[in-house]
């Protein structure tokens, strides 16, 4: 998607983190869970959904579809990526990789294509869940398509991100965040920062 190489292979690092954590911690977050009741004997238990749809955007093409596979494929769940039309290709490699693991086939996959097949996916009886990172109004669309048929949802949606400022702030690091917060991936990002708020003391000293 035209990222820096410095980026790209800090992205990359970033999704062995998160495979990582997941692989070490995924048993534990399912743990059941005893609960003081007036019942003899009250358990919540966690048990996996079945397969989620996961339409993810270009900007990030492999932690945003990793960050959600990991944790979901951990506990049970498989994944049907539906990755953006101008990353397809890497989807597809996100799919060889966990073929290549072992993963069983089927456990992971990727359809490619344009917007036109998310509808298509949402509706296939063999989906269950649905989650999407993108825009407001095509978070609306999924959300309003996927819970009209009942179906979990879960959206990741536009960011509105202030950086703040404080009057005992180190202006040498702020300025290096301010700038990195602006312009990371091109200001590509739902956590770019929006806009800059200075405390005025802060101001009238420099």
């Amino acid at each position: 998607m035209g990222k820096a190489i410095k980026d790209a292979r800090a992205e990359v690092e970033k999704c062995a983190w998160v495979m990582d954590y997941f692989a070490d911690n995924g048993k534990t977050f399912i743990n059941d869970e005893v609960l003081n009741t007036d019942a003899r004997k009250s358990i919540t238990t966690y048990e996996p959904l079945g397969v989620l749809g996961s339409i993810m955007p270009w900007n990030f093409p492999y932690w945003q579809a990793l960050r959600v596979a990991a944790p979901n494929l951990m506990v049970g769940n498989t994944i049907v990526l539906k990755p953006a039309s101008a990353t397809m290709g890497c989807g597809i490699e996100i799919e060889k990789a966990f073929n290549k693991s072992g993963l069983p086939d089927g456990v992971f996959q990727t359809i490619v294509g344009d917007s036109s097949i998310v509808d298509i996916l949402i509706d296939s009886q063999d989906i269950n869940a649905v989650t999407l990172t993108g825009s407001v109004p095509a978070g609306s669309k999924v959300a309003q398509r996927a819970t009209s048929q009942i179906k979990k949802c879960v959206l990741e949606l536009g960011g509105s991100d202030p950086f703040i400022v404080c009057d005992d702030a180190d202006i040498e690091k702020a300025s290096s965040g301010a700038v990195k917060g602006r312009f990371i991936n091109n200001g590509q990002s739902c956590i770019a920062t929006e806009r800059f708020v200075v405390v005025k003391k802060l101001c009238s000293k420099n």
